[in-house]
């Protein structure tokens, strides 16, 4: 690989955690979580299911608890949850149907989440062999060639800092391909068409700087 310069038109990604001192390291952290979390998302024991009037007493005590905490105050906040408080009273006296619409539209998504953060609390060790096969064949190749993926400095959106990026690819790796290249060579192609278009139309009324045209549009970056 080519050394970079401070000149050069490329930046490098930052380093990500790979080694595996470091992935030790998050597994450290993952494990005080899990700890702290334990009793919380892995409970020993299960209380049983609300009844019916214990649902209903805690809408209204959860209601009742938000207009006394925003008493006369005003602004978004307050509105918000005075809102709430009546959307919590009115579901209250509603039929036992809409509240189980209601509990599954809640309590099934929080299940889910539940589940995933019990999984994200027991990681395992990845490498190389580890990752999936679909996922490794993004950035290598069966015969062993890796991808790499590099990006321009400065804003990608300026033409000159494009042009400058992908000529110093392209001098690099000239089979280097992507989005900035395909930008690249499809604008060198429009400018190519407008130059012949215009030498054809020149050779009408001019041919004498026909072919100094022809030689100007090959020097085109």
């Amino acid at each position: 690989m080519a050394r970079q310069s401070a000149s050069d038109p490329c930046r490098k990604f930052p380093r990500r955690p790979r080694s595996a001192l470091e992935q030790d390291q998050k597994f450290a952290f993952i494990q005080n979580a899990a700890e702290t979390l334990k009793t919380s998302v892995n409970p020993t024991e299960m209380s049983l299911p609300p009844t019916y009037q214990q649902n209903v007493e805690a809408l209204t005590s959860t209601a009742d608890s938000l207009m006394a905490a925003t008493g006369d105050a005003e602004g978004p906040g307050a509105e918000a949850a005075r809102r709430l408080a009546g959307l919590l009273r009115q579901l209250a006296k509603s039929e036992p149907v809409v509240r189980k619409t209601v509990e599954a539209a809640v309590v099934e998504p929080l299940r889910v989440l539940l589940d995933q953060l019990r999984q994200e609390l027991e990681p395992q060790f990845i490498t190389a062999d580890s990752i999936p096969d679909d996922l490794k064949r993004d950035w290598v190749a069966p015969d062993g060639r890796a991808r790499v993926q590099v990006l321009p400095k400065g804003d990608p959106d300026d033409t000159r800092v494009l042009c400058s990026f992908v000529s110093a690819v392209l001098a690099i790796e000239p089979e280097a391909t992507g989005p900035a290249v395909l930008l690249f060579e499809a604008g060198n192609t429009v400018v190519r068409a407008f130059i012949e278009a215009g030498i054809f139309r020149a050779r009408c009324h001019c041919p004498c700087v026909v072919d100094y045209l022809a030689a100007d549009s090959r020097r085109i970056c």
